[in-house]
């Protein structure tokens, strides 16, 4: 009697489980749209800005909203790097590699 009784909660966890995971990959798919999306409309943005000879917008802080930001590059022995500074409020970007054109 006891094997059977747990038998059916663990066949409860798992679908339990099964169901969370569901909800889980459709919310990450949701989620990925939504990053598409707003990756499209920014690359729509810029090319219509460089078309109508505009300038590009400027980059700007996430904290304090300054547009004066500084590059400062990375010498690394796996690459070149390049960390964004404000000069407000000292804020720092992730560091991110650069690519060399060649």
């Amino acid at each position: 009697m006891a094997k059977k009784r747990n038998d059916e909660s663990e066949w409860r966890r798992f679908n339990k489980f099964k169901e969370e995971n569901e909800k889980l990959r459709k919310e990450v798919s949701k989620l990925r749209k939504l990053v598409k999306d707003m990756y499209s409309d920014k690359l729509e943005e810029k090319l219509r800005r460089q078309e109508e000879g505009l300038e590009p917008r400027k980059q700007l802080c996430e904290t304090c909203g300054n547009d004066d930001l500084a590059d400062i590059p990375i010498n690394r022995p796996d690459g070149k790097f390049v960390v964004k500074v404000c000069s407000n409020c000292g804020t720092r970007s992730d560091m991110k590699k650069v690519k060399d054109v060649q």
